[in-house]
């Protein structure tokens, strides 16, 4: 960019004077807006605050409601709020006072959202377009509707976008829209491409013939990061059909601040010259940063955008002369407020000879208005991007404005606020130090913390699909494995044998497995008590490193674990892979947890002549009897916090997946493992359970199931007398009738999407699942209605299938329960959503989601864990209430609350009585390190797994008391 800088600065001073001048000429005094939005600039706390005022203020229906939530949120007045709220916040109750302020409030949020939003309705949006035609500006049309979470609503949207199109074009005049594929159907997931294609691909041929039938223009707008080639690709795909040829002009946008950027540039330009069709390219910086970097740096991932500015605006300019060099096959829109920018755009395509035509400049509605004009007048074709549509999905979009504005870095922001001089700004990127520090650093791991969640497969990628796909279909193919008990580092055969089915094929066989006896259990106690003393003298480092080295080993097949779990388990794609990488972590984590532990604890060490130390020595011979619903995870858990402590395990798992447990066993021998160290036990529960339970050698029963089997252990192991470490210690998690409130407040878009996946992801089958839906009177009949319909639209098939989320039920005896239970629902109250039997495969253990609402709490269906795809759902008239009924059931596991009202999600923190409490999030999924898990009451008995407490459950604790002092010396205290 060297050889063209002299003019990209010439053309920039130039351009900053004219707007400085244009700026003078246009001012008409601070408004109030303008006053809130520098008030919430000065102060990140103040800017989160109004932020989140913002972002709920839709959702509030009346005047108490209004005033209630401002008080929430400003508990103290401030000079630059409004003189009537600063008044009306200070004086409590009274009718009058409280219509002024909620009056104020709504006359603010109006004027912030019209000066963003060109208008709600068909004719409001056509003045806004008429007023800026008046400009001799153009436009395009953005329908807000990114939250979409059924197909119908999909369809709706549809509807409505051909309808304001049909409308805009009934004169004969020309219209631009800006499509965003999300609004257009409920499933935009990369992990299967097809079944996105299936369900978006009809509209977007709807489309592309109604707008080659009117003559207008499509743009395709770019979201987020992990949809980006999922997009382009589809488009791409369907411009090339009949329909998509017969579309007169298409666009696609490119984010600069996307690593990949340029090589998304580079196929675009290449389809077009392949195709001999030019197309629009809309370039701009990006409008997810936030969110893309938060979310990657939660999954553990690389952030796919650049963490500076400057390197963003860099990559901009580059972008920049990439197409402007193409200009015979694309146009460029350049989309950016900044001067700088916008002037290289100016620059390059006079000195790169592109014709006028193929330039124009866009801007965000109510935006740059200065910039605009100046642009006009110097002949550009400028263009206002300009949403529409209800207020509700217009706040995500007002909220992501007005943070984008107020960023530290925004040039608008930095012009605004006069933090830089005027030259700095139009610098080339990067040729001045920045103004302040960097905008993000990845934050340093606290002293001593070794353990790193391993990062979740991206699916998004095509490669990683391909693997997944590999791997599924060598196990698909692959006859049943023969497999069988392992005592003393030896296989046993069993007299009775066992065949493990797949769920979604019954008729498939995976594994044939010979089962453990009563005799063969007691075997295993023994053997594993005789490996014990070497392996209780074993360092906790050395216990670490056989560890490590089976995650690691974990790690290169989680592929072909994870597909297992698919055949064996029943379990959808990332729930799988999920599975996978939370047993992996496990033992990463209990193998850093046991060398803290052999450290020992010092207490109180500011005492002089005298050392106390607390230290854990390992029980013995620990019983793990573990779950089929995680079937790699639980396990590897339980196993690994045992042998991290110094114990030696007796491993019997479920008998529904015992093949996942075998290559458990299995990578932990080739780990390096030593024999009779652990023992591998299939059986059926019944016949091994109690005598494991009872064996006088097991010092500690760690149990995963339900709860009447783990009351029924914790009750056999008091009977059974004392082990040799003292009494029998249990560790037993038991399930969990969970629920999740909604008030009138929530954020209904992310509350339906989450609670749908915690109430039937994996059919439900999970202790942590939503069993209970606890709606606030006032939002109740409004959400189920969008409630039911995105259960509806949530796939359900095979767990071969890439986009299935709710798949079959682990076995026939389940398929039985769970329709017994749905026929005892349907008798306690009504169907909000029956179950569809015309959504049930043709083979498998399937049973379709159902919602039932309950007028009584005490119902059982209301009171027990069904382990199935039915959630029961109760109205409570306030918040107290809801807490009252979501405490009223005999578990406490799981729990969680949608809203956006401080106090009502302070309650709930106080007095929602479950193990794990999660806010505004779904109440499944709980990561080792960061979200230790487990539940009290009836749920179970024993610290968090996953968390700092849960070794020392392995462990006996002693302390250690030493005096220190000799003949009146001690070597802590010098003069």
């Amino acid at each position: 960019m060297r050889t063209f800088e002299p003019a990209i600065a010439g053309r920039a001073r130039g351009l900053l004077e004219a707007v400085d001048r244009r700026e003078r000429e246009l001012s008409v005094g601070e408004t109030l807006e303008d006053r809130i939005l520098d008030w919430s600039m000065a102060d990140p706390d103040r800017k989160t605050r109004i932020l989140r005022f913002i972002d709920v203020f839709p959702a509030l229906k009346t005047d108490a409601e209004i005033v209630d939530h401002l008080k929430q949120y400003f508990p103290h007045s401030d000079q630059r709020l409004p003189l009537t709220l600063r008044a009306g916040l200070r004086v409590t109750g009274g009718l009058l006072t409280g219509r002024l302020v909620a009056g104020t409030a709504r006359m603010v949020m109006k004027n912030m959202a019209s000066r963003f939003i060109g208008g709600e309705t068909e004719a409001e949006a056509a003045e806004s377009i008429r007023r800026l035609r008046a400009q001799k500006l153009e436009y395009t049309l953005d329908f807000l509707g990114e939250a979409t979470l059924s197909e119908p609503e999909a369809d709706l949207n549809l509807e409505s976008i051909l309808s304001m199109l049909a409308y805009l074009s009934r004169d004969g005049a020309r219209a631009h829209f800006s499509v965003k594929c999300s609004s257009l159907t409920s499933f935009l997931d990369p992990v299967d491409p097809d079944e996105v294609a299936r369900r978006l691909a009809p509209r977007l041929r709807a489309l592309f013939r109604q707008a080659a039938e009117k003559n207008a223009f499509l743009h395709f707008d770019a979201e987020h990061y992990e949809t980006c080639d999922l997009v382009l690709d589809l488009v791409l795909k369907l411009l090339d059909e009949p329909d998509g040829c017969a579309l007169p002009d298409a666009g696609i946008v490119i984010q600069s601040y996307l690593h990949d950027a340029a090589a998304r540039v580079d196929r675009v330009l290449d389809w077009c010259r392949r195709h001999r069709r030019s197309m629009t390219v809309r370039l701009v910086k990006g409008a997810y940063w936030d969110s893309e970097v938060i979310r990657a740096r939660r999954l553990g991932h690389a952030e796919p955008v650049y963490l500076n500015k400057w390197e963003t605006d860099a990559a901009f300019e580059r972008i920049l002369l990439t197409l402007l060099d193409a200009h015979a096959v694309v146009r460029t829109a350049v989309a950016s407020h900044n001067l700088r920018s916008i002037a290289a755009a100016q620059a390059l395509a006079e000195e790169l000879k592109a014709p006028p035509g193929q330039l124009e400049f866009q801007f965000l509605h109510g935006m740059a208005r200065a910039t605009r004009s100046v642009l006009v007048d110097q002949g550009h074709t400028v263009r206002v991007y300009m949403p529409y549509g209800r207020l509700i999905p217009g706040m995500a979009y007002l909220v992501r404005r007005l943070l984008e504005n107020s960023s530290n870095v925004s040039f608008l922001r930095r012009r605004r606020i006069g933090d830089q001089p005027a030259e700095e700004l139009l610098n080339p990127p990067r040729v001045s130090p920045p103004a302040e520090p960097e905008r993000v650093d990845r934050p340093p791991d606290s002293a001593g913390d070794t353990f790193h969640n391993v990062p979740l497969i991206e699916f998004f990628r095509k490669g990683v699909r391909e693997a997944m796909h590999e791997a599924l279909q060598h196990r698909l193919m692959a006859n049943p494995e023969r497999i069988g008990p392992i005592i003393d580092g030896q296989p046993v055969g069993g007299k009775t044998e066992i065949l493990s089915l797949n769920p979604s094929h019954p008729d498939r066989v995976v594994a044939e497995t010979d089962l453990a006896d009563a005799q063969m259990a007691k075997d295993a106690v023994c053997a594993a008590r005789r490996a014990w003393p070497k392996w209780r003298n074993t360092s906790a480092a050395g216990r670490a490193r056989i560890l490590r080295a089976a995650a690691s080993l974990m790690t290169a097949k989680r592929h072909e674990l994870a597909a297992l779990e698919v055949c064996e388990a029943g379990k959808p794609w990332e729930e799988a892979q999920a599975d996978v990488a939370e047993a992996i972590d496990y033992l990463r984590y209990y193998a850093t947890e046991a060398e803290r532990l052999e450290a020992g604890r010092r207490y109180q060490p500011h005492v002089p002549g005298e050392l106390n130390l607390g230290m854990f020595r390992p029980r013995g011979v620990a019983a793990v009897i573990s779950p089929w619903n995680f079937p790699l995870a639980i396990p590897a858990g339980q196993t690994a916090a045992a042998l991290a402590a110094g114990n030696c395990v007796v491993f019997k798992p479920a008998e529904q997946t015992p093949l996942v447990a075998h290559h458990l066993a299995r990578i932990y021998f080739e780990a390096g493992l030593p024999a009779g160290v652990l023992q591998f036990l299939p059986g059926i529960g019944e016949w091994v359970g109690p005598a494991l339970v009872e064996h006088p050698d097991v010092d500690v029963i760690a149990f995963t199931g339900s709860r009447a089997i783990g009351e029924e252990i914790i009750k056999r192991a008091a009977a059974a007398g004392p082990a040799p470490s003292g009494a029998k210690k249990v560790i037993a998690e038991m399930g969990g009738k969970n629920a999740v409130i909604v008030d009138s407040g929530a954020d209904v878009d992310l509350a339906v999407q989450e609670c749908v996946r915690s109430a039937f992801d994996y059919a439900g089958q999970k202790c942590s699942a939503a069993g209970r839906l606890i709606l606030l009177k006032d939002i109740y009949e409004a959400f189920l209605k969008r409630f039911a319909a995105a259960v509806q639209s949530h796939p359900l098939g095979y767990a071969e299938i890439p986009s299935t989320r709710i798949s079959p039920l682990i076995d026939a005896a389940a398929l039985t329960r769970v329709n017994e239970r749905i026929d005892l629902a349907v008798r306690e109250g009504r169907w909000v959503l029956p179950p569809d039997p015309g959504r049930i495969p043709k083979e498998g253990y399937f049973v379709p989601p159902a919602i039932v609402s309950l007028t009584s709490v005490s119902a059982r269906t209301a009171q027990e864990e069904i382990f199935g795809p039915l959630l029961a759902v109760l109205e409570a008239r306030s918040i107290d209430e809801a807490i009252e009924i979501a405490n009223s059931v005999p578990y406490a596991l799981t729990g969680g609350i949608f809203s956006r009202h401080p106090g009502h999600i302070e309650r709930v923190r106080r007095h929602l009585d479950v193990g794990n409490l999660y806010i505004n999030r779904a109440i499944t999924g709980a990561v080792v390190g960061r979200q230790p898990f487990g539940g009290h009451r009836a749920s179970g008995v024993g610290s968090k797994a996953g968390g700092p407490d849960y070794l020392a459950q392995f462990c006996v604790p002693v302390t250690i008391s030493e005096n220190l002092t000799r003949h009146g010396f001690s070597p802590d205290v010098s003069r």
